[in-house]
């Protein structure tokens, strides 16, 4: 075998303690070292960082120095050595990038697949809003003889591949359901298909026609199931922050509109600017259209540490929410309960808020994603409470309705 008499054995531990290479030859069995790095895998028990990384520069080196030609994976088929070794050198820096992964046991798998059952709904809605509004600004342009600007709006995202995905993530939810597939081949699964939804969602040219926060909420769904698939969080984007300013920045945004008439018709001479001004124009609601809304901050708010970004979305697609139960007025306000600051928010004419069960597994989306941000959602009679969380390294499960 392999044209030799010897067998060579070497220790490489990583995937697990006991992980082993054997070379016979020109062939290297290397087990399942090349599936070492990918997500669930990551985190099993007896898996170890560190150790991975060693094995793969050993293993790296037995490619560059030894007369080896071909190498025999665990998974998949047999690799020329070039090809295993460009293998490597990618694996290598995609393992070096892993840090702290979470371990990989039963409690995660449910994670993983609660977390699935719960997005998709909202993952068929982010979407279903980006294509519908991308079509009405289709729509809007060819009536307007403008028929290049049209298609290109019709062509800025890749609708049909989307939803082909999407329904292909409702069916894997759907055969789990029902006990048809086990949580494991779920999660693999359901991985892959976010992977490539995630690939066909190019959000550049989405940027120069629909709003910034409605596209940064179909890239958060997507990078949110990757994330907790892989095991990792990215807690680099949590900054302390003067929450008055950022809710001011957030009311300023709910106020503005990109282009109104007039100044849309004030790039009139340059055919090309006036053509993105339209576009941009129709592709934003006015602002006329939505509630008045009102912000009152309490001053000397201490610094807290949130993700920032994430947050001024998330907050703008909630009060996107409550805007369509019809309120005349939204009041937001910064307080202080003890030594903890909150936000709270309060639909005008609400009364006592009685969440339907669509609006209260809406409540539930909003509160996990929320929890991502670092605050905590609550609900009480007349709105709603935003308290800022101690530690945001928490487990981020939804929790139950809770009063104010």
């Amino acid at each position: 075998m392999g044209g030799g008499d010897e067998l060579e054995i070497y220790q490489a531990p990583g995937h697990s303690p006991d992980g082993i290479c054997l070379r016979v030859g020109e062939i290297l069995f290397i087990g399942d070292l090349l599936a070492a790095a990918n997500p669930m895998v990551a985190g099993i028990s007896g898996w170890h960082r560190e150790n991975l990384i060693d094995t793969q520069q050993q293993v790296q080196w037995l490619l560059e120095n030894l007369p080896i030609r071909f190498c025999y994976p665990g998974h998949g088929g047999i690799l020329p050595v070039d090809k295993a070794r460009d293998i490597l050198r990618r694996l290598q820096h995609k393992t070096s990038r892993l840090g702290d992964v979470t371990e990989m046991n039963e409690e995660r798998l449910f994670q993983i697949t609660d977390y699935a059952l719960e997005v998709i709904d909202e993952a068929e809605e982010v979407f279903s809003s980006i294509a519908g509004r991308l079509l009405y600004v289709a729509y809007q342009l060819e009536q307007l003889e403008e028929e290049d600007a049209a298609c290109h709006c019709r062509q800025a995202m890749n609708m049909e591949q989307i939803d082909a995905g999407l329904m292909e993530f409702r069916k894997l939810c759907r055969l789990l359901d029902a006990g048809k597939i086990r949580r494991v081949e779920f999660a693999h699964a359901a991985l892959g298909v976010v992977e490539k939804i995630k690939l066909l969602f190019d959000t550049r040219p989405l940027g120069a026609i629909l709003p910034q926060s409605l596209i940064n909420r179909g890239t958060s769904l997507l990078l949110d199931f990757i994330g907790i698939a892989h095991g990792c969080r990215n807690l680099e984007e949590f900054i302390p922050v003067d929450v008055n300013e950022l809710i001011d920045q957030v009311v300023r945004t709910w106020r503005a509109t990109p282009h109104l008439d007039a100044s849309v018709m004030e790039d009139a001479e340059d055919y090309e600017k006036y053509l993105a001004a339209l576009v941009i124009r129709i592709g934003h609601e006015p602002a006329a259209d939505r509630p008045a809304l009102y912000f009152t901050p309490l001053k000397n708010i201490p610094f807290v540490h949130i993700a920032a970004g994430r947050f001024s979305d998330t907050l703008l697609t909630f009060l996107d929410w409550i805007k369509q139960t019809g309120p005349p007025s939204i009041d937001m306000a910064t307080s202080m309960d003890c030594s903890s600051p909150f936000v709270a928010i309060q639909p005008g004419g609400w009364g006592d808020f009685s969440p339907t069960p669509h609006e209260t597994k809406r409540v539930h989306a909003f509160q996990r994603r929320f929890r991502l941000c670092g605050l905590i959602l609550s609900v009480g009679k007349n709105g709603f409470r935003l308290t800022f969380a101690e530690d945001h390294q928490e487990d981020d499960q939804a929790g139950p309705l809770d009063g104010a």
